[in-house]
């Protein structure tokens, strides 16, 4: 046998690696466990943006959810009636001076195509959306968190029966 040194990555110990969820606890516990769909995202060492990693998982989950239920909103409808042809974007409520402020980059989580003043079915996942930011965790539209949560709560029951 031949001795060697595997080159481990520098990893912290998971014990410094915590979970960040949109779920309150109490749901949490009427699961048992956090499911890996309710997680965000982690923190690997020290809380801060350059230690966070997203959970492409969500990431997925929450842009399905936004284009099932944001199209449904009579303000989106009311947004493209009066937009006409353009775009109405999904922005972040942690973005600091809100949705008519200056935005940046990272708190525009995605839009809708507006087209003869009719949303037009096509929605653009914003790539440089960050989930985590020096403004805290991505704030979500109550209906798109609601959405979230029965979506978990029914991938978490069929595996439960699978």
């Amino acid at each position: 046998m031949w001795p060697f040194r595997s080159k481990q990555p520098n990893r912290p110990p998971a014990s410094q690696k915590r979970a960040l969820s949109f779920l309150p606890p109490e749901q949490v516990g009427e699961f048992g466990q956090l499911p890996d769909e309710a997680i965000v995202g982690f923190f690997v060492g020290p809380e801060g943006h350059d230690n966070f990693e997203p959970n492409p998982v969500f990431v997925g989950l929450m842009h399905e959810a936004i284009q099932r239920i944001m199209p449904r909103s009579e303000e989106m409808r009311r947004d493209a009636a009066e937009q006409g042809d353009g775009w109405i974007y999904i922005i972040d409520a942690r973005t600091p001076e809100g949705p008519n402020g200056r935005v940046p980059p990272e708190d525009i989580i995605g839009g809708f195509e507006a087209k003869d003043g009719s949303l037009s079915g096509n929605y653009w996942a914003n790539a440089e959306h960050l989930l985590w930011s020096i403004n805290g965790m991505v704030r979500l539209h109550d209906t798109v968190l609601q959405e979230l949560a029965k979506t978990v709560r029914d991938r978490s029951s069929g595996a439960a029966r699978n």
